[in-house]
């Protein structure tokens, strides 16, 4: 009961009108496509709206499309990854092998680059290194394993090159 007087009585922090005024005005920009928004205050979904349309078919964006996360996600993994390293679930030092059964590296490198490589793109591929066939519709965890007949350009640990493919392996 307690909660739910909390939640009745509950005065926003933000001004969600103005966010929506913002986000309609940036939406008419030419170069803008579509975007959905989600606010999350106090442990509540506050504000959800989609604006504009899609790239790919020009429908209208609402709350429930379904966006390509592209190298936004590769935060989200390393957050997680991180995590289950604070619980000694394992470590950031560890071969990519333990834990990645289907990335492939030039050489077996899988079994000396570690985790903390793969987060940090210090792997032996050059730069996105498969992404095209990936960018196709190709399998990430196919294109991972035939990254092993690439030529290496560096050891693991040595150089950066950033990578997609390989990066899955977080997952």
């Amino acid at each position: 009961a307690d909660e739910e007087e909390r939640l009745r009585n509950y005065v926003p922090l933000v001004d969600y009108r103005r966010i929506d005024e913002r986000l309609q005005q940036l939406i008419q920009d030419e170069r803008m496509v579509g975007l959905a928004i989600g606010i999350v205050e106090n442990g509540q979904i506050r504000f959800l709206k989609g604006y504009g349309v899609t790239h790919e078919g020009g429908a209208p964006v609402t709350p429930s499309t379904i966006f390509r996360w592209a190298s936004l996600s590769k935060g989200v993994a390393a957050d997680m990854v991180a995590k289950l390293a604070e619980e000694n679930r394992l470590s950031l030092y560890d071969p990519i092998s333990i834990y990645s059964f289907s990335l492939r590296l030039p050489a077996g490198t899988e079994h000396r680059a570690t985790i903390s490589d793969l987060l940090s793109h210090r792997l032996d591929l050059f730069s996105h290194a498969n992404d095209s066939k990936l960018e196709d519709g190709a399998d990430a965890k196919m294109l991972g394993a035939e990254l092993a007949t690439l030529n290496a350009i560096c050891p693991p640990a040595s150089c950066h090159a950033y990578q997609n493919v390989a990066y899955d392996a977080a997952s």
